[in-house]
């Protein structure tokens, strides 16, 4: 296991050891060792302005998809429903279709409303994306959770939001928590959907950083 994490982890390696090389081209082994690099970069605005973009965004879609993508985790796993199927598969399609297609599609239909190079648009963008990876992280808590503690809090006199909130979100609270955290990171990595919906108003840290390396 240690050496597959080291294999897929080497570009990355690789690249933060070259970040401190003192040449100023790309080249393996590193020459020299410097650290200006690395204080240069408070000074490029366009990448702090990126940065600031991006953790906004980051910050309120997380927030977002953990409220959305826990309710409708819980209705999934605890209720029968029709169209119980159709509703879970909507949630996980943006797993299955590329971002390409998806950033497409988000220009095609938010321009004619003007939420392209805004706030809206880019965390409506994201949150379209990050969503699936919070309903499966805490459909997994769910379904290998122990109902019956629940049950007991219903039975003593719990209205459904005290049984949520001192009884199933601590449960599930590792799932809901690592849920987040990838969503977070999802949403400050995103290129393709940034790039389509905010690369000439809102650009994010990934789009300057794509311009720059342009």
């Amino acid at each position: 296991v240690t050496l597959l994490y080291l294999f897929l982890l080497a570009p990355l390696i690789v690249v933060v050891i070259i970040s401190f090389q003192s040449n100023q081209y790309l080249s393996f082994p590193p020459e020299g060792f410097t650290l200006k690099w690395y204080a240069a970069l408070p000074h490029q605005r366009t990448f702090v302005q990126g940065a600031k973009v991006s953790v906004i965004v980051a910050v309120f879609v997380t927030v977002i998809v953990l409220i959305l993508g826990v309710s409708a985790a819980l209705a999934i796993n605890r209720y029968n429903f029709k169209l119980k199927g159709l509703m879970q598969t909507l949630f996980m399609a943006p797993l299955l279709v590329p971002s390409i297609v998806l950033a497409l599609g988000m220009v095609l239909l938010f321009t004619p409303i003007g939420l392209t190079n805004s706030y809206p648009g880019i965390i409506i963008g994201h949150v379209a994306i990050t969503i699936p990876y919070v309903m499966r992280t805490t459909l997994m808590s769910l379904s290998t959770s122990d109902t019956s503690c629940e049950d007991a809090a219903k039975i003593l006199g719990a209205s459904p939001w005290q049984v949520f909130s001192k009884v199933t979100l601590p449960i599930i609270q590792p799932g809901v928590i690592a849920g987040g955290v990838i969503a977070f990171i999802v949403s400050f990595d995103e290129a393709v959907i940034s790039l389509f919906l905010a690369e000439s108003g809102l650009p994010t840290l990934p789009v300057q950083v794509l311009r720059y390396v342009e």
